[in-house]
């Protein structure tokens, strides 16, 4: 069973995204296993009052006998500070 989402936005305190997805549901009732990607644009979050511009952000199932999520997230935030500039790059992969 095939899965594609086009035009799905999340907005709230914490982030603001637009996602893709192309998904599909493999195998029996009794073992199956997802595979496809979920991919995040313009995408935003706003962490502790500072708003990170996700630059990159995606979600992988590559399992084909369980439902078992991969992510990769790289994000960066200017913050100012007594007259100097800081540029943050924050990077999350793994499974939850």
């Amino acid at each position: 069973m095939g899965i594609k989402c086009g035009d799905v936005q999340v907005a709230n305190n914490l982030l603001k995204s637009k996602f893709d997805c192309s998904l599909h549901l493999v195998g029996t009732p009794k073992h199956y296993g997802l595979l496809g990607t979920i991919s995040l644009s313009d995408a935003k979050a706003n962490i502790r009052s500072i708003e990170y511009v996700v630059s990159s952000g995606v979600v992988n199932f590559t399992d084909s006998s369980s439902i078992r999520p991969t992510f990769d997230v790289r994000a960066e935030a200017k913050v100012s500070h007594e007259q100097i500039e800081y540029q943050i790059h924050v990077g999350a992969q793994g499974t939850p």
